[in-house]
């Protein structure tokens, strides 16, 4: 039978012999620390995987990009995108919507604007409030180089089976669960709308 080593370093149960119809000496815990140990091994699974498949596609070139984003991290790209997605979202909304601390992302927004990629305007219903737009030209850069990465992404998967890209497609809803499960929930600042 198992049984657990009084030893907090000792992951793995230990066997000992024990009577007939001995049942483990902490039963409740052997199913928890099961579960613990695989969700601790798909933890390393799934970073991995999102390590490699961020790595992947930041690293991934598309044919005409622009000379302005040259020189720009994954953050920034991050940043741009979000902005394509949700012009005049506020700084503090950016920032939670990328999981960073609004100073953070300051120093990210004074890079893009100094390119001339991002403007910050205020909010004309309340000023203390900085709305965040790309400039004018950036909108079709950034939409150019989705459409690029999509691409990529398509023919990527489309050298997939049917049976992995099931796979695939099955286990989304799974893990927006997963990131919502690291998102922390936020509050909206007084007066601010998102």
């Amino acid at each position: 039978m198992t049984s657990f080593s009084p030893s907090p370093s000792s992951a793995r149960p230990s066997r000992t012999h024990a009577g007939v119809g001995a049942r483990p000496r902490l039963a409740h815990d052997l199913p928890m620390a099961a579960r613990d140990g695989v969700a601790g091994q798909l933890a390393q699974e799934v970073v991995e995987a999102a390590r490699l498949l961020w790595a992947t596609v930041g690293a991934e070139k598309p044919t005409a990009l622009p000379a302005a984003f040259e020189k720009l991290r994954p953050r920034h790209i991050q940043l741009l995108r979000l902005l394509a997605q949700r012009p005049g979202i506020s700084v503090r909304a950016a920032a939670e919507a990328l999981s960073m601390r609004p100073h953070n992302l300051s120093t990210l927004l004074t890079d893009l604007v100094d390119a001339g990629l991002v403007e910050r305007l205020g909010d004309p219903r309340d000023r203390r409030i900085a709305r965040l737009y790309l400039s004018d030209g950036t909108r079709e850069e950034v939409e150019s180089v989705e459409r690029e990465l999509q691409g990529a992404v398509v023919e990527a998967l489309a050298r997939l089976t049917d049976v992995d890209q099931g796979r695939i497609r099955s286990a989304l809803p799974a893990l927006r669960r997963l990131i919502a499960g690291l998102t922390p929930p936020t509050e909206p600042s007084p007066g601010e709308r998102r």
